[in-house]
C-alpha cells in the first residue's frame, strides 16, 4: 500500500484526498494552515511537526502540494526540497516554484509531477512538450480558464458581478478576493505570468530562463472595461511566436510583452475575429477549458495542431495529479 502526504486542504486537497482513499493508497499526513496533522483525519487530528514527522521514522512514497500561490513561490519550492532531499516525489499544482525558481528546480524534475501547473486537467505541457521542434513557428494558448469562463458569459449577456459570484461558489478563483476587478487582474497579471513561464521553461528549449516576476503587466481596471464591453470578440490570449514571424497586433489589449530568446510572448485579451489563427483557437474552448495550438512550418505548411480539455476546478486538477503520482510511483 502506498503511503501518501498531502499539504493543503483546500478544494484541491480535499478532492486529492479522496481520489487517494479510492485507490487504496494511505494517507500518512495532512498539513493545513494549523499544521501537520498524522492521519487519523476524522473529527480533531493530533498536531505534529513536519521535522518531528520524519525523526519518528514515519515515511511516505509520495507528496501531493496542492497550495495556493501567497508568495513568490518560495514556499512550495522549500517543500519540494525537503521532500526531494528525503528521496520523497513531489506532484504540485502550486505555479510560483516553477516559474521564479525553474534553475534551481530543473535537476529535481524526474522526481516532480508538474502537469497540472499549466492547463489543469488538458495535458497541454505534455502535448507542446512532444510537438515542439525546430519547425515551431507560433504557439497559441488559452492559458487561464476562470478568465475564459468570465468572458464566455459575458458573450452570453451575464452580468460581472453574477459571474463572479458563480465562479466563486464553483472554486474557479484563489481565495482572498471578491471584487470582481481584482479577481480578473490576478489572473491576469498572476496567474497567467506563472504559466506562461512554466510553458516556455519546460517547452521551448530555451537557454535562458523567463521567470514570471520579470515579467511586466500593464492592464488596468480601464482597459479591463474596454474588454468587458467587447467580450463578444475578446478572449485573453498568450501566444509565443518567433520573433522573425512576429505580427503586432494593434487592436490588442496588451497585459504583457517580453522578448526571450528568439521568442516574443504576448499576453492580453485579443480580438477573435480578426487573427484566423485565434479564432481557431478560442473555438476550440469554451467555459473553464484551456486550449494549445501549435503552427508549424512557414505558414503552417506542416500543419496546426490542437489541444485542450479542463483547465480550471478542483476535480480535473486533482485527477491530473493523480495521474502524475501513478507515474511516479511507478519508477
Amino acid at each position: 500500500m502506498k503511503k501518501i502526504g498531502i499539504i493543503g486542504f483546500g478544494n484541491i486537497g480535499k478532492n486529492i484526498y479522496e481520489k487517494v482513499k479510492e485507490k487504496g493508497w494511505k494517507v500518512e499526513f495532512v498539513i493545513n494552515s494549523k499544521g501537520v496533522f498524522p492521519e487519523k483525519f476524522s473529527g480533531i487530528p493530533e498536531k505534529e511537526s513536519l521535522d518531528s514527522f520524519f525523526r519518528h521514522g514515519r515515511y511516505v512514497d509520495l507528496v501531493f502540494l496542492a497550495i495556493p500561490t501567497l508568495d513568490d513561490g518560495k514556499i512550495a519550492k522549500n517543500y519540494i526540497d525537503l521532500f526531494i532531499k528525503n528521496g520523497i516525489p513531489v506532484v504540485t499544482c502550486e505555479k510560483g516554484a516553477l516559474s521564479n525558481y525553474f534553475i534551481k528546480l530543473k535537476p529535481h524534475l524526474s522526481r516532480v509531477g508538474f502537469s497540472a501547473t499549466v492547463g489543469g486537467g488538458s495535458g497541454m505541457i505534455q502535448f507542446l512538450q512532444q510537438r515542439f521542434s525546430s519547425g515551431t513557428r507560433e504557439v497559441h494558448t488559452v492559458l487561464n480558464g476562470t478568465l475564459n469562463y468570465i468572458w464566455d458569459d459575458l458573450k452570453m449577456g451575464n452580468p460581472l458581478g453574477h459571474i463572479v459570484e458563480e465562479i466563486t461558489k464553483l472554486g474557479y478563483t484563489e481565495p482572498g478576493k471578491s471584487d470582481p476587478y481584482d479577481i480578473i487582474l490576478r489572473e491576469v497579471g498572476s496567474d497567467t505570468t506563472k504559466k506562461a513561464s512554466i510553458l516556455f521553461n519546460l517547452c521551448f528549449n530555451s537557454k535562458r530562463n523567463l521567470q514570471a516576476k520579470d515579467i511586466v503587466v500593464t492592464i488596468s481596471p480601464e482597459t479591463i472595461i474596454q474588454a468587458i464591453n467587447e467580450a463578444m470578440m475578446r478572449r485573453f490570449v498568450v501566444s509565443f511566436e518567433k520573433q522573425e514571424y512576429f505580427r503586432q497586433e494593434s487592436d490588442s489589449i496588451s497585459a504583457f510583452k517580453c522578448l526571450i530568446d528568439g521568442w516574443i510572448i504576448t499576453g492580453g485579451f485579443k480580438r477573435t475575429d480578426r487573427n484566423p489563427l485565434i479564432a481557431r483557437l478560442c473555438n476550440s474552448t469554451t467555459w473553464v477549458n484551456n486550449a494549445i495550438l501549435t503552427v508549424e512550418g512557414d505558414s503552417g505548411a506542416d500543419g496546426v495542431y490542437i489541444c485542450g480539455g479542463p483547465g480550471a476546478g478542483a476535480s480535473p486538477t486533482s485527477a491530473a495529479m493523480i495521474r502524475d503520482a501513478e507515474r511516479l510511483l511507478l519508477k
